[in-house]
């Protein structure tokens, strides 16, 4: 099977499976996007541990990451108060706790890892659970449409910058990016945008079309910030679980960069 057909047969197994639990139920949507959340924090965890560090470092950033995912997601859907967020204020102190158990050489650094990866991939998971089932109010397609924006961008701009890609994005980043990969992503974006926009009346056409133009910009950043990672890292893909995609990181990399914006801009409409 080609690096293509496996791309096309993984994803509509992971397609149908978002699809079917982000439909069901606020929980099976906070729970979808929470198994989401912890596997890519997991595998980002994975790449950055130190090599003096054993499973205990896993576990323990894990349940950092569960707990922070956790108090966000139940005070959005009212299951407590919000005066709980303040657990999350001796966490952070406790990431500074757990060095010195550790025998990195390098220990603020990977303190900060940690801290950037809860902001960087806990916090967006926990957005888009807020926009889908936030203050009892369920509203999956919304958070739907965010995410098929997203696949739709990423597919069409993959397919332009393969059929018609000559000038380079970002090529220190990335070079297989294209400035046409971009603009058929762009339009095919706008596309979706004006299509969800007839099912689902949350926001006008003139809102989705001014999300999915975001979506679209901010979703390719997010793309090259991972591509930046990896390169920093010297890596070709954060992990290999999914095949024809690599790792959770390099699926949702675009989504969870992009999740921030939007949950912003819904916000600024008053959603």
């Amino acid at each position: 099977m080609n690096n293509l057909a496996q791309r096309f047969f993984t994803g509509a197994i992971g397609a149908s499976a978002i699809i079917s639990l982000m439909l069901w139920h606020p929980v099976s949507l906070a729970a979808l996007f929470g198994i989401l959340a912890l596997l890519t924090y997991h595998e980002y965890l994975s790449i950055l541990k130190p090599a003096s560090a054993g499973n205990s470092y896993l576990i323990a950033n894990m349940i950092n990451g569960l707990i922070v995912y956790l108090l966000i997601v139940s005070v959005a859907l009212t299951w407590i108060d919000s005066v709980w967020l303040t657990i999350l204020i001796p966490l952070v102190a406790i990431l500074f706790i757990i060095q010195l158990f550790l025998k990195s050489e390098t220990p603020f650094k990977y303190i900060g890892y940690r801290i950037i990866g809860l902001v960087y991939i806990i916090l967006p998971f926990a957005l888009l659970t807020d926009l889908g089932a936030g203050g009892n109010n369920f509203q999956p397609l919304l958070v739907m449409g965010i995410i098929f924006i997203i696949w739709t961008d990423n597919v069409m701009a993959y397919f332009f910058g393969r059929w018609f890609g000559k000038h380079k994005l970002f090529e220190r980043i990335s070079p297989k990016k294209t400035w046409e990969g971009f603009a058929g992503g762009f339009v095919f974006a706008l596309i979706c945008s004006a299509i969800f926009s007839l099912y689902v009346p949350a926001l006008t056409i003139i809102q989705w079309l001014m999300l999915g133009a975001l979506l679209s910009i901010t979703g390719t950043l997010g793309d090259l910030v991972e591509s930046l990672l990896k390169r920093d890292l010297n890596l070709k893909d954060s992990g290999s679980i999914l095949p024809g995609h690599g790792g959770f990181l390099d699926r949702f990399d675009a989504l969870i960069m992009a999740a921030p914006f939007a949950y912003a801009l819904i916000a600024i409409f008053n959603i």
